[in-house]
């Protein structure tokens, strides 16, 4: 049962293919192949054929089949003499021939020999698809960007109203902002500071953005009332950070006073401070407050009445620098 459908894939599909690879170049000897072919199969689909010299029982089929695939493989290039007599004599049929065999290239370069006129019309037309491709590209690039840069644009507005009316709402804050509600306790003094540096940040936003004059001139508002309140609240701050620090310290047995021009200076008095190593891990986790309040120096001492004592000269923004949070320390903002 194998062998007869291997027959007949044989006669349905291999037998075409041959008359389409061989025949059209060999009519004569394609028509001797093929009866002959046909009849073998057709007759012996039904009789196998032993085959001593391979010890096998082979059928004849079998053979025929593998024979076929050889003889279209063959049959698919022809010699030269035959392409140069057809090259001769059927211009036509012999640049169909090389364009199915050869490829486009080796087309081309026939045609160009053997029909200039009809090569340069080829030329010309694949130029003029060219361009074509080429400005639709161009164009649907074009198409792309005006769409992207109208979205960018689109969203620029939208980022610049939603800036302008935070700028008129924390300047309506900014004014109504009160020290002493921001000195309760340790944590109210660092929230408090904190603040500044978030308005000191919105202020900066301003400049990614195309401001008109009239928003230029809130912008510049903003910032002289922040200026404004800074000097007016900072020092206040740094002077209750002293008791709030202290009560904070009470159950570690240490103090804290902030003293000077403006309460510049914060001092700690603890027993732990006898060792500088104490010291420095202290002042590397205060750091960031020591910033926010501006604070521009601070001092340890291991008991009060010490004449002697370490200190570290800050440096840290003024009263009316407009700072912003640049891990987690105040930067200031330079325009």
């Amino acid at each position: 049962m194998f062998g007869k459908i291997v027959l007949a894939v044989l006669i349905v599909i291999v037998l075409p293919a041959f008359l389409y690879a061989f025949g059209a170049t060999n009519p004569g000897v394609f028509t001797i192949v093929f009866a002959v072919i046909a009849i073998a199969c057709i007759g012996l689909m039904f009789r196998p054929l032993p085959v001593p010299l391979l010890r096998a029982r082979w059928s004849l089929a079998s053979l025929v089949l593998a024979f076929s695939f050889a003889a279209i493989a063959v049959s698919t290039v022809m010699s030269d003499e035959d392409l140069a007599e057809l090259r001769a004599e059927d211009p036509e049929a012999y640049l169909a021939y090389i364009q199915t065999r050869r490829g486009d290239d080796a087309w081309l370069a026939e045609l160009e020999t053997l029909d200039p006129d009809a090569f340069a019309a080829e030329t010309e037309r694949r130029a003029a698809e060219e361009a074509a491709e080429t400005a639709r590209r161009e164009e649907a690039a074009r198409a792309r960007r005006e769409a992207r840069d109208a979205a960018r644009a689109a969203l620029a507005a939208e980022s610049l109203a939603d800036y302008v009316e935070q700028l008129e709402t924390e300047l309506a804050s900014l004014q109504d902002f009160d020290a002493t509600d921001w000195t309760s306790d340790y944590d109210r003094i660092v929230l408090g500071a904190g603040l500044f540096a978030i308005w000191g940040e919105l202020y900066r936003e301003g400049r990614d953005y195309e401001l008109t004059a009239e928003q230029a001139e809130l912008r510049q508002r903003f910032r002289r009332e922040l200026i404004r309140e800074q000097r007016e609240s900072l020092p206040t701050m740094r002077d209750r950070f002293g008791p709030a620090a202290r009560q904070r310290l009470w159950i570690a047995d240490a103090s804290a006073r902030t003293i000077g021009n403006g309460f510049r200076t914060v001092e700690f008095v603890s027993g732990a401070f006898a060792a500088n190593r104490n010291i420095q891990e202290f002042q590397v986790e205060m750091g960031d407050i020591f910033s926010l309040l501006r604070f521009k120096q601070s001092r340890y001492k291991w008991y009060e009445e010490a004449d002697r004592y370490t200190y570290y000269d800050l440096i840290t923004p003024d009263d009316d620098d407009i700072v912003y949070l640049a891990g987690g320390r105040a930067q200031t903002y330079r325009e």
